[in-house]
């Protein structure tokens, strides 16, 4: 490796102590460009560390106490700098993983930037929002569940429960009572469907809830019991932040939706079939590799590793890798465009028949459509040259030609 120039600054303690509260949410923007080494001709800044330290797992270190973490973090990411003069050197960057990589980072970043001028602004929290969050966060609920997609199978259970028949005893005979030996604990936050969570905190120890649908399937619970959640203090600053994140959270998703609607509004953007069932059969072929024991387990789950996706992406054909895949009014996505989003996704998988896979895999091709309308929108706003996502394309770069 080439003698380049190195320079560890006199503050490095600094930046310990300043990420250690940057990651308790305390604002120290004032020192976010200070310099705390150069690396060659690169500057390694509070903010850039900051940044990275948060987003990386911290699994491979030599100690538990947080300082050490933070100084062997500075060294990797000092390391990680001296390869990626090499790499720049040798021209990895033109390796086209390397570029579709950072591609589909930049529109993730792209996407973020539109979300903070679009949608961030628009989220409000009320103090009587925030009093009922309170008052759930100290709570955890343990419920049994009845389930099904067929409403009509729902109502009948409905009816026979109302009639007097034992809940437990219905739900004995039923396949979902495998997944609750125990019943299942709720907390505050923990359901994505707000009405569901409405309804649980809604009721009383022992009560029955009437059917209620929620996605594509149909609920009806028992309440077993309700007690004090032993990891909440409502003294302390911890309950209310937990609070607020969720219901920051939850806005973002009606604000977000709110405003990719509006930009949708009523086009109709399809992928193409064939090429679809390439991506299928490609990802298919892996699992039934990595999993054989596993495709008939109906509780087997798992979320494929990132490896998966790379590998199917090499079974399926060029032609139809580079090929049109999704048609925008302002242009078009190949297959490839889509692997690497998929890349950084989470591909979550509850078992392995084709049926699921083909329903999941759908689902994130919609997400991806999504996602996509609101890059290019943003792109059009000119958020393609906003700082920080010419700085998250620097940083990451130097990551990937390490």
């Amino acid at each position: 490796m080439k003698n380049y120039k190195l320079i560890i600054y006199m503050n490095v303690w600094t930046i310990l102590v300043i990420a250690f509260f940057s990651l308790m949410n305390i604002s120290y923007s004032q020192e976010e460009n200070d310099v705390i080494a150069t690396v060659g001709a690169t500057d390694i800044t509070v903010e850039e560390y900051r940044d990275r330290y948060e987003f990386m797992p911290h699994l491979n270190y030599s100690s538990n106490d947080v300082d050490t973490v933070k100084k062997e973090f500075l060294y990797s990411l000092i390391a990680e700098k001296l390869w990626a003069l090499e790499g720049a050197q040798k021209r990895f960057d033109t390796l086209e993983s390397v570029k579709y990589s950072l591609e589909a980072l930049r529109r993730l970043l792209i996407k973020d930037e539109l979300y903070k001028t679009e949608v961030e602004p628009k989220i409000k929290i009320s103090n009587e929002e925030m009093n009922t969050g309170l008052q759930r966060v100290t709570l955890e609920l343990f419920v049994k569940i009845i389930s099904t997609k067929d409403s009509s199978e729902i109502f009948s259970i409905s009816d026979q429960l109302i009639k007097g028949d034992d809940f437990d005893s219905v739900l004995s005979t039923r396949r979902e009572n495998n997944l609750q030996q125990t019943p299942v604990r709720i907390v505050y936050g923990s359901l994505e469907d707000e009405n569901v969570e409405d309804l649980l905190f809604g009721m009383t120890p022992g009560s029955i809830s009437l059917p209620k649908k929620s996605g594509d399937g149909w609920f009806i619970f028992k309440l077993i019991s309700e007690n004090q959640n032993p990891g909440i203090n409502l003294s302390s600053e911890h309950a209310r932040n937990m609070v607020k994140k969720t219901l920051q959270n939850r806005k973002v998703q009606q604000v977000g939706g709110a405003y990719l609607d509006s930009l949708i509004g009523g086009k109709r953007i399809e992928a193409d079939g064939k090429i679809f069932l390439n991506i299928f059969d490609a990802l298919y072929s892996v699992i039934k590799k990595e999993y054989p024991d596993y495709l008939n387990d109906s509780l087997f789950k798992v979320t494929l590793p990132e490896r998966h996706i790379i590998q199917a992406m090499h079974l399926i054909d060029p032609s139809a890798m580079n090929s049109s895949f999704i048609k925008f009014e302002d242009g078009t996505a190949s297959a490839k465009d889509f692997l690497y989003y998929l890349y950084y996704q989470k591909f979550e998988l509850d078992n392995l028949s084709k049926d699921h896979i083909k329903k999941i895999l759908n689902a994130a091709v919609r997400q991806y459509i999504e996602d996509e309308m609101l890059v290019r929108e943003g792109i059009k706003r000119g958020l393609a040259n906003n700082r920080d996502v010419l700085n998250g394309v620097s940083m990451w770069r130097e990551h990937y030609t390490s």
